[in-house]
């Protein structure tokens, strides 16, 4: 019989094993029970769930106090909040708030992605002027980095400057002035903030001015903006045009957004079918495509509407507010195609400032300052590239590959007696049917959530079709719908790309594909008659 080793509890102990050998245990040596161990501890006890005594007794022991002698929750609130006031700067001091900003004006000397401070009013020693806030001395001060600022070394031609005002964000009720531009896909560049005691044109223009003062400073340019956008704010309006109007070919922008909100609460009284109505003729107005064509449109809308006794009111509202003036310039074709018409690019970073850096609470100014220069310093590391072409949205995108799998997409035929052009095909474009969804009586299209979209909007993709679908151009990626030319790109134009296999599903480029055929279909990648594979002026090796 064989023995083998086996060490258990410390003790040696031989056993013997079937088949020969024998088996030594050893047995480790046990832990004696000290005298201070509890008895439901010791060894062989069964243990019992402590008590609330004795839960009590042990975090005692553990931390040498109790827990009636604890501060209350409101003690160590009122503690942590002194500490943050006094230590961390994070009140509304206005000795405090002003070290803090001259620790941080602009010298020059800062990184490109530093934040920094800087205002029109300056003092001797060239920091901003901090005031309290009141009338006489408003708190006017900016925030920006280098990299944030350089943004606007573009052609002015080539983006819109935004300014909006963001509310609800300190405890002193003081709007964030937010700028920054947005490109030909509408995308948003930060470039500035600032938080203004109030919003009058003797506090809005100054920081504009501000502005550019400290492009010239950092570029050696003046700062050029050919189209601005604002809100419908006499001062914001008053205080941009006496900034950047001596440009000859500047124009004001008005929000298309704000125009119809305002028009919303107006017409909220009317029947549903006159609402509609307005709404219809004014987003055709909206796409007007040049401003001929949209005085012919606005006559019409203002005649009809004198036609009603009850909207004669409406109808000098409109003509005096949004149709004429100063407020009147929210049509598509006073910029390039493609470009923002409304501040939902600036409206979208205001959200994610309350979301990502308030928390969506009010802070006193000294952490708000802080919360937005964090921000700038963010922002300035963003590797979000400035598009200088248009760019589909993945909701468009994806609404591309929900009316394919609908079969409201294909491409259409040629027409009696038309010539097939080099470069060109059709895309027949059928309206999606629209469900109507209860508790709020509105109507939505009966495609994927994702993929839908407003019905005047997408009144545009189909209004106006010819028979035989729309005339795509796949050189320019042109196409004569008037949601194209709102925004420089549709559905048409996305199928089409599909259909030649310029773009995957999910609308990036790809290689074009080559190959013949084989089932000897008519090949979409034919160019000017030529198929893929060796060209046909091309034969083959060692001919003459």
């Amino acid at each position: 019989m064989a023995r083998e080793d086996l060490i258990v509890h410390g003790e040696r102990r031989g056993v013997d094993i079937p088949g020969g050998g024998a088996c030594y245990i050893s047995q480790l040596p046990r832990k004696e029970a000290s005298d201070t161990q509890p008895e439901d501890l010791r060894p062989g006890a069964h243990p019992t769930p402590p008590t609330a005594n004795e839960n009590q007794a042990r975090y005692v022991a553990k931390f040498d106090t109790v827990l009636q002698d604890l501060p209350s929750l409101c003690s160590v609130q009122n503690f942590v909040h002194h500490y943050s006031r006094t230590h961390l700067k994070r009140n509304d001091r206005v000795d405090d708030l002003r070290m803090w900003i001259h620790e941080r004006a602009f010298t020059g000397r800062e990184e490109l992605s530093q934040p920094f401070t800087y205002a029109w009013d300056l003092d001797g020693d060239g920091k901003p002027v901090v005031g309290n806030g009141s009338e006489e001395r408003p708190f006017v001060v900016g925030l920006t980095t280098k990299t944030l600022m350089l943004r606007l070394m573009r052609p002015p031609e080539s983006f819109v400057l935004h300014v909006d005002a963001t509310y609800k964000l300190n405890y002193r009720g003081y709007p964030v002035i937010v700028i920054g531009i947005s490109d030909s896909s509408r995308g948003f560049h930060l470039v500035s903030m600032f938080i203004v005691s109030g919003e009058t044109q003797d506090i809005v223009q100054p920081t504009l001015m501000a502005l550019r003062r400290l492009f010239f400073a950092l570029s050696g340019h003046e700062l050029v903006v050919q189209y601005a956008m604002a809100d419908a704010d006499q001062a914001q309006y008053n205080a941009v045009n006496a900034v950047f109007g001596s440009n000859p070919r500047f124009t004001s922008l008005m929000c298309f957004f704000h125009v119809m909100q305002k028009v919303y609460r107006a017409i909220s009284a009317f029947p549903s079918d006159t609402k509609a109505i307005i709404v219809r003729d004014l987003y055709d107005m909206h796409f007007a495509r040049s401003h001929m064509e949209f005085v012919r449109m606005r006559d019409d809308f203002l005649s009809r509407l004198r036609d009603v006794p009850e909207l004669i009111g409406f109808a000098q509202y409109m003509s005096g507010q949004w149709l004429t003036g100063r407020y009147s310039a929210w049509q598509l074709y006073w910029t390039p195609t493609g470009f923002a018409s409304t501040n939902n690019p600036v409206e979208t970073f205001n959200a994610v400032l309350k979301r990502d850096y308030t928390l969506r609470r009010r802070l006193k100014m000294g952490a708000l300052l802080q919360e937005l220069s964090n921000c700038c310093q963010d922002k300035s590391a963003s590797e979000r590239l400035f598009s200088l072409e248009v760019v589909a949205s993945p909701t468009l995108v994806r609404r591309v590959s929900e009316m394919i799998r609908e079969k409201l997409l294909y491409a259409g035929g040629l027409e009696h007696g038309e010539i097939a052009s080099a470069g060109c095909i059709r895309v027949v474009y059928c309206p999606a049917k629209r469900i109507l969804v209860s508790p709020n009586n509105r109507s939505e299209e009966g495609i994927a959530v994702t993929a839908q979209m407003g019905v005047n909007y997408a009144r545009m993709e189909f209004e106006g079709q010819p028979y035989g679908g729309w005339v795509v151009d796949t050189a320019r990626m042109y196409c004569q719908c008037s949601y194209w030319f709102g925004f420089g790109v549709c559905v048409h134009v996305l199928f089409a790309q599909r259909t030649l296999e310029y773009l995957d599903c999910s609308g990036r480029e790809i290689l074009v594909t080559r190959g013949k055929q084989k089932n000897g279909a008519p090949d979409p990648v034919v160019r000017d008659g030529q198929r893929g594979r060796r060209p046909l002026g091309v034969g083959p090796a060692l001919t003459y």
